[in-house]
């Protein structure tokens, strides 16, 4: 019955309102009229439609409206609750006491609804139903609360205290909904106000939503399911994460950034202080930390209710069990009771109710904490970055080039630094709220045990220090690791350079042998590192049970109160709580300590001196905007307003001239008061659309004076005066600036492309047939991450960009160096003086090249560092004979030369033709199956093969990883048993009974024993869990290495270069570093969340049925989030990359982008490349805060349930109390845990898909070194007459490739000198390639003094002959390790190659002599050099048989002509094969061939073939004369 069974329920004798029952009945109308008005109007579809979310509105007040949505349900769930148990003490059953506060329950989670859809339709108008709703509703409210009055109810009860709850949230409801219609007047006013659309919103493919969200949508990241089953169904690309809001852009977090640092600096500037970094930084994104901060209070505060909660279960169930819970009315009034707040609290189902609540909220708000601090972190380090950036397009070269800042430097301060002041961000909640936290924790175990606990606690407290000296000493032995890793990586990386010189000399064992020692170097330091890291995972384990140990301990002897079970387990779940913030301290102090240093590295960068370029930033394009830049960046910079003036004199430059600079003196140090003098005294003028010509001798100042009128040096007197009309310039630097873009896009340089322009500017720099053997043309990728180009396809890539360039002066500084006779003659032919003098430009050539003096309108000569003649050629020559006849020696020299500098690069040209034929069909036959290699690609990425976690087991050694689970297990066994013996002990103490001191000892002693056990069974995993991982790193590594050097070298020739290199940096250091710790945790977290599971299912059985349940949930979300986890990290990593590149790229050509003056679009590119990481970087960090919510809730379900089913069960059977408060404390941990679980199962995904990489590059087939039988193995001396017989040798470069040699048969004499000639792909240089094995010999065979080649050992084979290469490759190391690195020969033979090298001079002139060092690449030796110490090399092996591939290609004549003087007088009696560059050089020897179309064509002496007027032989000698 609605009013009860009594019949005063319905009696209205002392009036209506006096009625109980009356009152709640007509409170239920207002719910119910709200119900039937609201359902048919969300039926009809009003919000019901899939509307686009650009018609997201958030109204005024929407944060607010939900907050107390949320609110009002928990209270009403409360009086719901309260009405329950009222009902539960009255002497009949009340309906009346619960059945109202569900209705308005439900009608409460309608209006949340209905207000959500009303926003989502945009029809305002519908929510004055909502108006009237809450003002019947309070004044329904207002008259229970009266009605309550006049029932006798006080404060102390509760139910009136929710009453005037839920009237003040009613009354907030009203002045929201009132608020909103008069500021937008959507009724009752004649003219209404419309709500703005946010520019975000308008932008379809805008799909970052949190910050438009609803509130609860925000908080639970619902918005995100879409993504998550999107990433679950198919790769997630950055075209399905769309565009980033606009709050995150990197040019606003710039500009925010930018205006609170400019505020700093005037504010320091004024108070004579040092501007503060710091400062700045919480200036402009502290406010978001303040919020995340004040989650992580509350959040941390919320956890507290925990304890306090298990404890409170726990004494329930103890008084149930006592008898003293009494169920009769302590107050009646008129046969209702009213439980009071206190009676409430008490109530253990309550609590159980209160703590699933609290778990709720408290991890709903860590997880806001989390996100608010990670967002403002990546949007800080965005603000970092650009003001780093800006800072960059305006800083001096001088600072680069003289030391003060290099660009590894500048590109730390990017990368390194900014990441160190973001982490320190993230973690700053966690530094305010620690001491809180510890704090609380220690006054409510004092609470709970007294100084026992205290004294607990304090050992934490101790060991703090020591987790963060272990974590300093280990930060210290990870950099030493980290040196140790750089130097294995060099000496690898120069092995791989050097591979084909390796597989020719058969030197593959010697270098793996020193790869190998320097990785053994690396293992020894990571054993070392090892050892901190096993005392860090031992501290972390130990402490807890340690710290509980001392407090049962001492609190026998301290304390007379019993150790209930409640007090037992509430101490437990605090020192849980206390362990997290102090072992986060030293993760936390050393993010501090690490952003501080780097804000110290900042703050001194952002004040280095900046170019006064305020002379020539103004072009017709920019004359609008001009002074406004120039104000800022004189303002920044700190220079004075007289570079205004200088700007306002450029108006002055006569007419028909573009330039003038006049007295003019010019210093690189824009940091000195004093500099030096670079230019002095400089005076010319520049003719509009004349070429001027700059010339003179080296270090006489032309590349200053051109960076001097850039703008690029410091005006320390005079005047330069640009023109303000058509200024506009293209610049060519000296060593011609590429960036990392295709070939198009660097000759274009964001220009509108126009086909016939561009087709001309690559004729006119002879680029045709470089786009040609290009594997994609012109859209082949260049730079750092694509194809390096030589010098002078550089310089010619570069002044084709210059040449395209709508600009109006060209400046080309030396572009002709490194070009042969023809290409620089047809550049200057058809580019410079073909193409810029037919469109009448301007140009400033700096040039080397006299010859054409006289093509030159205006001539500039300079002479240390000073303009000593200016005019035409006639003028200069009739001013300065004697310079006149300087310039006609010098033209004569340089033509000498042009010959040898023509064929130099030209045969780099060749060169990189050979490379590309030896792949052409491979990258044709790649093309046809590109489409599903990509499908395969992404479908490989969605998940890791079995494999790969077997390779890692059997790496790490199955046994040990046995032994590992198994101890894991036992030592988890262990600490559960001990908490099982710890319940069973606390509950003696039920009766009150103190226990004997025999008792006390038994389990004292018993739980002491349990808790040493699994400390050393901790440490023993520890120790097991490490020392494994080092060693399945090593093992993985080597035999990767094995496998590699042993490849054969077509591999490495269709295996892009950087591939390579990451599986031995990259994944190699995954594997060493990451891999380890993560299988540890998720071994740990997977042992605690089956124990939980296991010690609740122990205590109740019942609880298994939802946790199966909750276990389903579990595999769900993980399935879900690590395949959109794994995506998204790759998402990250792949668009972290073109930052730095970009940033370094910018860093080697900033003149060029300054004459360009393009910094404003390098700017933006930099800006959408680091939008590009942030939107990843967004939506990782958003899919985290997505799983760890739902994790949060199922934890939250689990500990809801572990308590439901435990007081159930022991209420109604005899389950011991301590199994209940140990069964709440695992329950506790669950969510944690769980989260952990999920994470550390992404992490191992990711980082197994570095084991399944290098597991691969393991698996790679090698050359046959050896033949399963028939193996020959020569005597010793063989080859000892150097005799080779090839009979119908057809040879290849892979199988599915055509032959470049085809039938071939041919007999060269012992010690006969042959020369082999051909055009490109001829294949003369595969006949060398052949005599080694290193291409495939399918048909017949090649017999070197009767022994077939075949069934020789390679290894034996390329030990007996020597071949010396077109490439001069020289390793780090000394002298003696380069002509031997065996060890082989003594100190006599090495210096008889060295003289016969006719390098002895130069050896003995170094104080170390063979032992001089030799740098990386043999950089500190010239070309010709390192090609005489290759014939020394060659001439040490003294083998019969030698073969040179165009051994003198890239060394001048003088070292070409010394190269065959000394192998014809020193390898008289050997075999020598000579595949010439240039066909003079082979006209001393015995024979000729020259091959055609993989045949030899003609053979014979060279004298009977030159004799053959129509031979090929003698055409080509003509050519070359």
């Amino acid at each position: 019955m609605f009013c009860g069974i009594h019949a005063s329920g319905y009696s209205v004798a002392n009036g209506t309102l006096d009625n109980m029952c009356f009152v709640e009945a007509i409170g239920i109308i207002p719910h119910v009229l709200f119900l039937i008005a609201a359902l048919p109007i969300l039926l009809l579809g009003y919000g019901t439609v899939n509307i686009n979310h650009s018609s997201w509105l958030h109204y005024p007040g929407h944060s607010l409206r939900w907050s107390l949505t949320v609110l009002l349900l928990f209270i009403l769930s409360c009086e719901i609750a309260e009405g329950l148990l009222s009902d539960l003490h009255s002497t009949a059953s009340y309906l009346q006491l619960y059945i109202p506060s569900g209705v308005t329950f439900v009608a409460t989670l309608v209006t949340a609804v209905y207000y959500h859809n009303v926003e989502m339709s945009n029809f305002p108008k519908l929510l004055l139903l909502l108006l009237g709703y809450w003002v019947i509703a309070i004044i329904m409210r207002i008259l229970k609360l009266w009605n309550l009055y006049v029932q006798g109810l006080n404060a102390a009860h509760l139910r009136l205290d929710l009453n005037w709850l839920i009237v003040a949230i009613y009354f907030l409801y009203i002045c929201i909904e009132v608020n909103f219609l008069l500021q937008k007047r959507y009724a009752f006013f004649k003219e209404s106000k419309g709500l703005d659309i946010k520019g975000d919103l308008q932008q379809q493919d805008m799909h970052f939503h949190q910050p438009y969200v609803n509130l609860l949508s925000k908080v639970t990241y619902w918005w995100m399911n879409k993504l998550m089953v999107q990433g679950y169904r198919q790769p997630i690309s950055m075209d399905n994460l769309g565009q980033l809001p606009t709050q995150h852009k990197a040019q606003a977090n710039l500009e925010r950034f930018k205006n609170v640092y400019k505020k700093e600096k005037d504010r320091a500037a004024k108070e004579g202080q040092t501007p503060s970094i710091w400062k700045c930084f919480f200036k402009a994104f502290g406010l978001s930390i303040v919020y995340s901060s004040i989650f992580r209070y509350i959040g941390d505060l919320l956890g507290f209710i925990g304890p306090l909660c298990v404890a409170g279960i726990v004494k329930f169930l103890v008084e149930i069990r006592q008898g003293n819970i009494s169920f009769h009315a302590s107050q009646q009034v008129k046969e209702h009771y009213f439980v009071s707040l206190e009676e409430f609290m008490e109530n253990g189902f309550i609590l159980a109710y209160l703590l699933f609540m609290a778990t709720l909220l408290q991890h709903t708000l860590m997880e806001m904490s989390y996100y608010l601090a990670i967002k403002e972190g990546i949007n800080l380090k965005a603000g970092i970055t650009g003001l780093i950036y800006e800072k960059t397009l305006r800083m001096s070269s001088w600072s680069l080039s003289n030391g003060d800042w290099s660009i590894e430097q500048i590109i730390n301060l990017m990368s390194v630094d900014a990441n160190q002041i973001m982490l320190f961000v993230w973690f700053c909640p966690h530094l305010w709220a620690m001491p809180v936290q510890v704090v609380i924790a220690m006054v409510m175990l004092y609470y709970q045990m007294g100084y026992p606990a205290v004294i607990g606690a304090a050992i934490i407290v101790i060991l703090c220090p020591v987790q963060y000296l272990v974590a300093r000493q280990m930060t210290h032995m990870q950099k030493d690791t980290m040196d140790h890793s750089e130097d294995r990586f060099k000496k690898f990386n120069e092995m791989l350079k050097g591979i084909r010189l390796l597989k020719l000399y058969s030197w593959e064992s010697i270098f793996c042998t020193l790869v190998d020692r320097a990785r053994n170097r690396e293992i020894s330091s990571m054993r070392k590192s090892s050892v901190y890291l096993v005392i860090s995972l031992f501290l972390t384990a130990a402490t807890p049970i340690i710290a509980t140990v001392v407090t049962f301990s001492i609190h026998h002897y301290m304390s007379d109160e019993a150790l209930t079970a409640g007090r037992t387990f509430a101490t437990l779940v605090l020192f849980n709580i206390l362990v997290v913030p102090l072992f986060n301290f030293p993760m936390v102090v050393v993010a501090m300590v690490n952003a501080i240093m780097s804000a110290k590295r900042l703050r001194p960068f952002l004040d280095i001196p900046e170019v006064d370029r305020g002379f020539y930033l103004t072009g017709e394009d920019e004359q609008e905007d001009a002074k406004d830049v120039l104000i800022t960046l004189l303002r920044m910079s700190g220079i004075h307003m007289k570079s205004i003036k200088r700007q306002k004199s450029a108006k002055m430059v006569p007419e028909n001239f573009v330039l003038e600079v006049t007295n003019g003196h010019f210093a690189w140090d824009l940091s000195s008061d004093a500099p030096t003098t670079t230019l002095y005294d400089i005076n010319f003028k520049v003719p509009r659309g004349a070429m001027t010509l700059v010339i003179g001798p080296h270090d006489s100042g032309k590349t200053s004076l051109v960076n001097a009128i850039l703008g690029e040096m410091k005006l320390l007197a005079g005047d330069v005066s640009w023109c303000l009309e058509k200024n506009r310039v293209s610049f060519h630097a000296q060593k011609g600036w590429l960036f990392n873009a295709n070939l198009r896009d660097n000759i274009i340089f964001g220009q509108p492309f126009n086909q016939a322009r561009y087709d001309r500017v690559i004729s006119a720099c002879s680029l045709q047939a470089d786009i040609d053997i290009l594997p994609e043309g012109d859209q082949t990728e260049i730079g750092e991450r694509g194809i390096w180009l030589t010098p002078g396809q550089k310089r010619r890539v570069s002044v084709a960009r210059a040449l395209y360039y709508s600009s109006d002066i060209v400046i080309l500084d030396d572009p002709l160096s490194f070009l042969d006779v023809h290409e620089g003659s047809h550049m200057m032919q058809e580019g410079i003086l073909g193409m810029l003098r037919e469109e009448s430009r301007t140009i400033i050539l700096v040039t080397h090249k006299l010859e054409y003096l006289k093509e030159a309108d205006n001539i500039l000569v300079m002479r240390d560092g000073h303009v000593t003649h200016q005019g035409t050629f006639g003028e200069i020559t009739t001013e300065d004979p004697s310079l006149y006849q300087m310039w006609k020696n010098t033209i004569s020299t340089q033509a000498q030369q042009e010959e040898e500098q023509r064929r130099k690069d030209q045969r780099g040209l060749e060169k990189k033709y050979l490379r590309r034929q030896a792949t052409k069909t491979h990258h044709k036959d790649e093309e046809i199956s590109d489409e599903a290699e990509k499908k395969k690609m992404a479908k490989d990425l969605m998940s890791v093969p079995m494999s790969a976690y077997m390779t890692y087991l059997l790496a790490g050694g199955v046994l040990w990883v046995v032994i590992l689970l198994l101890v894991s297990i036992l030592k988890h066994g262990v600490m559960v048993a001990g908490d099982f013996w710890l319940a069973d002990w606390s509950s003696l103490w039920i009766d009150g009974t103190a226990l004997t001191e025999d008792e006390w000892h038994y389990y004292i002693y018993g739980y002491v024993g349990l808790s040493l056990s699994g400390i050393f069974m901790a440490f023993l995993a520890s120790i097991i869990i490490v020392l494994t991982g080092v060693q399945a790193g090593k093992n993985l590594h080597k035999k990767m290495l094995r496998r590699i050097i042993l490849a054969p070298m077509r591999w490495f020739d269709t295996t892009p270069y950087g591939r390579i290199l990451s599986r031995f940096s990259s994944d190699t250091a995954t594997i060493d570093q990451q891999l380890p710790t993560t299988a540890e945790s998720l071994i740990r977290t997977f042992l605690m969340c089956t124990a939980a599971l296991l010690v609740n299912a122990i205590v109740t059985p019942y609880f298994l049925i939802p946790a199966a349940v909750i276990l389903f949930g579990f595999y769900l979300l993980q399935k879900f989030f690590i395949q959109s986890s794994r995506e998204l990290q790759h998402l990250d990593i792949l668009t972290k990359s073109p930052v730095l590149y970009h940033f370094s790229e910018t860093l080697r050509g900033l003149s060029t982008v300054r004459a360009y003056r393009d910094e404003k679009r390098f700017q933006q590119k930099l800006n959408d490349q680091i939008d590009q990481n942030t939107l990843a970087f967004l939506f990782l960090n958003t899919a985290n805060r997505w799983l760890g919510v739902r994790l949060d809730y199922l934890g939250a379900f689990v500990v809801l349930w572990a308590a439901m089913c435990s007081l159930t069960a022991a209420v109604y059977s005899d389950i011991p109390v301590g199994l209940v408060g140990l069964a709440l404390t695992y329950a506790l941990m669950v969510s944690t845990y769980l989260n952990w679980g999920v994470r550390n199962i992404a992490d191992i995904e990711m980082q197994m898909d570095a084991v399944h990489m290098v597991s691969t590059f393991s698996e790679m087939p090698i050359e046959p070194y050896r033949k399963d039988e028939g193996n020959v193995e020569p005597h010793r001396e063989w080859p000892g007459h150097g005799e080779i017989v090839l009979e119908n040798l057809s040879t290849r470069y892979a199988p599915d490739l055509p032959a470049v040699l085809r039938e071939v048969d041919l007999r060269i004499k012992p010690g006969e000198k042959v020369g082999i000639c051909g055009k490109t792909g001829s294949g003369k240089s595969s006949l060398s390639m052949a005599l080694f094995r290193m291409i495939d010999n399918f048909q017949g065979k090649i017999v070197i003094d009767g022994i077939d080649i075949a069934d020789v050992p390679l290894n034996t084979l390329r030990s007996r002959l020597t071949i010396i290469p077109q490439d001069p490759i020289l390793f780090s190391g000394t002298i003696r390790f380069n002509l031997d690195p065996a060890g082989q020969y003594n100190d006599k033979e090495l210096w008889d190659a060295v003289e016969i090298a006719q390098l002895k001079p130069l050896v003995v002139s170094f104080p170390e002599g063979l032992d001089t060092a030799v740098r990386e690449g043999g950089s500190n030796f010239s070309i010709g050099q390192r090609q005489l110490f290759c014939l020394a090399r060659a001439f040490v092996r003294k083998s019969r048989v030698l073969v040179m591939d165009e051994a003198t290609a890239l060394v001048d004549m003088e070292t070409e002509a010394m190269l065959h003087r000394v192998v014809k007088n020193s390898f008289t009696n050997c075999t020598v094969i000579t595949i010439a560059h240039r066909v003079p050089n082979i006209l001393e020897c015995d024979r000729v061939l020259v091959f055609g179309g993989g045949r030899i064509v003609e053979n014979n002496k060279p004298s009977v073939l030159l004799e053959q007027e129509d031979s090929i032989f003698t055409s080509m000698v003509k050519a070359n004369l």
